[in-house]
């Protein structure tokens, strides 16, 4: 078994890429309010319960593309390297988000992030939800 993996997901949303992309790149602020739920504090982090801090690797606002790395926070406990990549791409009127985790487990006994990848994938539907108002 690898201690690599990948996990995918897609979401459409009636927001456009750019809008999208901003939000997750530029105006990482405002999560907070956009879904207090989930996002308790976007830029400051502060060793809370699954709290998680994150570089940005690469961008390219062409494609509005986004690769973050963790550097802080308790998935690091289990595995070696996290990264989290976003691509928003224009679809007709709205758009279609693609996230991606790329890991290095610890060991073959760690779980797949999968609650991980669900939480991005939630996020997006909120922050979809906040800019169509």
């Amino acid at each position: 078994m690898s201690l690599f993996g990948v996990l995918k997901a897609e979401v459409e949303i009636k927001a456009a890429a750019s809008a999208f992309y901003a939000i997750c790149y530029s105006k990482m602020d405002q999560l907070p309010e956009i879904s207090p739920d989930k996002v308790k504090i976007a830029g400051l982090l502060d060793g809370k319960t699954e709290a998680a801090k994150f570089e940005v690797e690469a961008v390219d606002e062409a494609t509005y593309s986004i690769t973050y790395r963790m550097v802080e926070g308790n998935h690091l406990s289990y595995y070696k390297t996290f990264k989290i990549l976003i691509h928003a791409i224009p679809k007709g009127e709205g758009s279609v988000v693609h996230w991606g985790l790329e890991y290095e487990k610890f060991d073959e006994n760690i779980a797949e992030p999968y609650t991980f990848l669900e939480y991005f994938v939630n996020l997006t539907k909120d922050v979809d939800a906040s800019l169509g108002k």
